[in-house]
């Protein structure tokens, strides 16, 4: 997946890595943003059956469901407000790839927060817990998980 940002043509545009090295476009899955948008981070779960991608201007984060093929499938409601503005870095869980992780950079000084998500089959969204939890930074640009799933690092 390619996230990309401009006037009038904003979008996130799926591609296939062959054997040699190239990308190739995989048709259809070109998804219009809205120029406001502001792409930010695009991961796929370690299974590789969901993607998600943050929209930093809009404060909104896209979330689908990757069939067989590669084709992306929008879940059902997506985007999904987030939990805070300006969500930036992400992280799927890695011993868990049903739990995402966003930071949220755009806060006043000293209120940045991580947004703790379910993300079910489909590629639906909903809030774990009190989430979004404070950090007490200003910019909390990227999330960290450790390999081993237990500490999570803004």
């Amino acid at each position: 997946m390619w996230s990309n940002a401009g006037s009038g043509d904003s979008n996130n545009t799926g591609f296939v890595l062959t054997r040699d090295g190239n990308l190739l476009h995989l048709p259809g899955s070109t998804f219009a943003l809205p120029d406001a948008a502001q792409p930010g981070d695009v991961l796929f779960s370690f299974t590789g059956t969901n993607l998600v991608g943050t929209r930093v201007g809009t404060s909104q984060i896209d979330s689908f469901r990757v069939n067989r093929f590669g084709r992306l499938i929008p879940a059902p409601g997506s985007p999904f407000a987030a939990q805070g503005p300006g969500p930036f870095g992400s992280e799927f869980r890695p011993t868990n790839p049903t739990q995402l992780f966003v930071s949220h950079a755009h806060g006043t000084t000293n209120a940045g927060t991580v947004s703790a998500f379910r993300v079910t089959g489909d590629g639906t969204l909903s809030s774990i817990g009190a989430s979004p939890f404070a950090d007490n930074q200003t910019a909390p640009c990227w999330v960290e998980i450790t390999h081993d799933g237990r500490f999570c690092s803004p």
